[in-house]
């Protein structure tokens, strides 16, 4: 076959095969990589070209640049060449291009939900944590913090104003503690505000002090004619606390629902306040019973942000609030996290990674 200004002749047609392209860059993806070049401005046009990967000899054949081969292996280092071919032949191979490495992409945001710690009860029911949810960019590389904050202490049995909780934090995101419930005297009547507010003490007043907004409710407070030993309920996530009347104590507010998880769960309710029958029921997500004449409060539920419950005077001690819990979820597309600390949970669920923290910690992708 002769050899005509270097253009490969064929013997049979006189026909002419395409020159070499020239290779362009490789670019990594998750399992592929994209392969550019240039056709040869002389001799023979060509119909298609074949990217062909080494090791493996994985290939890609279209009609221009660039090429995208797949079935390579994340981890492993790649090469290509391009031939350009026609009715008449191959060409020989273009030059061999830049070294790449297929992986799985990192994520670069992820959906959260940060519940903080919730107040503990004094004769009123504590307010539930912080509740915040939504999503975050994240950078490769950089590690960001994940503190869980504790629910907060009780105000004993001839109560106090219960503390407040502690602060849960993802990152930059930060989520209040729940507001501690009102004491029995004038002196401690004081509630504390918060992701949600606790419910208000024993000197009467209408309402309970106040969440904060977008991460909770009011704490309860004192109908006309309320007796001073039935506490008010506190604030939850998702609801006001119960205000108690001259026969009863006030329920919980309510918290608020989060399918962060898998599956729908309720998180932050607010604490019952005290009674003197029977045990009101503290808000759904966590919130603590109240105490009676002759039943003890019930706390806060630990990794809700659940408030704790109120003390009845005569009867038992007031309650602490439950611990907050930090729960990040994005697509399982994405590479699991370089590191984390803080022994978090992983799970895998409804085509999503879920990472979730009873502690504090960190996390890195």
């Amino acid at each position: 076959m002769p050899i005509i200004a270097g253009i490969v002749a064929s013997s049979k047609t006189g026909h002419l095969q395409p020159l070499a392209p020239t290779i362009g860059t490789a670019t990594a993806g998750n399992a592929q990589a994209t392969v550019t070049f240039t056709p040869a401005s002389t001799g023979p046009a060509a119909t298609s070209f074949t990217a062909t990967s080494s090791p493996g000899g994985f290939t890609s054949t279209g009609a221009s640049s660039p090429l995208t081969v797949t079935g390579l292996s994340n981890g492993t280092a790649y090469t290509f060449t391009v031939t350009a071919s026609n009715a008449n032949g191959t060409s020989t191979a273009s030059g061999a291009s830049n070294s790449v490495t297929p992986a799985i992409p990192k994520t670069t945001s992820v959906t959260y939900l940060v519940v903080a710690g919730g107040g503990g009860g004094g004769l009123s029911g504590g307010g539930g944590g912080g509740f915040l949810s939504g999503s975050l960019g994240v950078v490769a590389g950089s590690a960001l913090t994940v503190t869980v904050g504790g629910g907060g202490g009780s105000g004993g049995t001839t109560p106090v104003a219960g503390s407040n909780g502690s602060n849960s934090v993802f990152s930059s995101v930060t989520a209040l503690g729940g507001g501690g419930g009102g004491g029995s005297t004038t002196a401690t009547k004081n509630a504390g505000n918060g992701g949600s507010g606790g419910g208000a003490g024993s000197d009467g007043t209408t309402n309970g002090t106040p969440g904060t907004g977008s991460q909770g409710n009011q704490g309860g407070g004192y109908s006309s004619g309320a007796s001073s030993t039935h506490g008010p309920g506190g604030g939850g996530a998702g609801a006001a606390g119960g205000s108690a009347t001259s026969t009863t104590g006030g329920g919980g507010g309510n918290g608020a629902s989060s399918s962060i998880s898998g599956s729908a769960v309720s998180y932050a309710g607010g604490g019952s306040g005290g009674n003197g029958v029977s045990s009101i029921p503290g808000g759904s997500g966590g919130g603590g019973n109240g105490g009676y004449s002759s039943g003890a409060a019930t706390a806060g539920t630990a990794n809700t942000g659940g408030g704790g419950g109120g003390a009845y005077p005569s009867g038992a001690s007031a309650a602490s609030g439950g611990s907050g819990i930090v729960i990040i979820s994005y697509p399982n597309t994405y590479a699991l996290a370089s590191s984390s600390t803080g022994s978090p949970t992983q799970t895998n669920v409804g085509g999503n990674y879920i990472y979730t923290w009873a502690g504090s910690g960190s996390i890195t992708f």
